[in-house]
């Protein structure tokens, strides 16, 4: 195998990869309407649940998980931006809609990209983005009830955050274990963040959801 056949390789498992995700994702906010119970429990409980997959699954050593370096804190923060303003978005917009406004995040790495991480857009990578973009607009057609605008907000903030999460992982200084360990640091800042008004706002769902919302928090 030459180079070049390992980069195609790599890149269509990256590719393959990111659809999995995407499909994951989806489906994630299609449970998160499901839960019956409130932001805090949700993100709670997930961020519970994915901080200790993605350690199972990628090992990341723990000091690099406790370390202070400033690229790590930079992404568990966005990271964790990122799922709070997602689940708080879908809780109050439709999960279509959070969903495909959070999928905006391709137009800000088109716009700062080049700058920040000097990397030059394809063409197929203008395109999809600007249609991305029309359909963004789509979404404000029409009547928006007050809920709904601050769902889509979120949306859109969330969208952000996670353009932000992107290019710090293709930061130069982002390690190997860097991304993992990153990642479930964030789902432990969630934790710190939201479990002590979590516990004051619904203790039950918190410490004992039913069995229904438990395998959906747990999807």
């Amino acid at each position: 195998m030459t180079l070049d056949d390992s980069h195609g390789s790599r890149r269509h498992t990256g590719l393959l990869l990111v659809l999995v995700a995407a499909i994951l994702w989806s489906t994630g906010g299609l449970f998160i309407k499901w839960v019956d119970s409130g932001v805090l429990v949700i993100s709670a409980w997930r961020s519970l649940v994915a901080g200790i997959t993605i350690y199972l699954l990628l090992r990341p050593p723990v000091r690099a998980i406790l370390t202070r370096s400033p690229l790590t804190l930079a992404l568990a923060l966005s990271y964790a931006l990122v799922l709070l303003l997602f689940v708080a978005a879908t809780r109050q917009t439709t999960a279509a809609s959070a969903i495909f406004l959070q999928y905006t995040a391709p137009l800000y790495v088109l716009l700062l990209g080049h700058r920040l991480l000097r990397e030059r857009a394809t063409r197929i990578d203008v395109v999809t983005t600007l249609i991305a973009f029309a359909g963004m607009g789509l979404f404000f057609i029409g009547k928006i009830e007050a809920d709904a605008l601050a769902g889509n907000v979120m949306a859109i903030l969330s969208g952000v955050a996670l353009a932000a999460f992107f290019m710090l992982l293709r930061h130069p200084g982002c390690r190997e274990e860097t991304r993992p360990a990153a990642m479930v640091l964030g789902n432990i800042i969630i934790l710190v963040v939201v479990v002590p008004p979590a516990l004051l706002d619904d203790p039950r769902g918190l410490v004992a959801p039913g069995m229904a919302d438990a395998a959906a928090l747990t999807f």
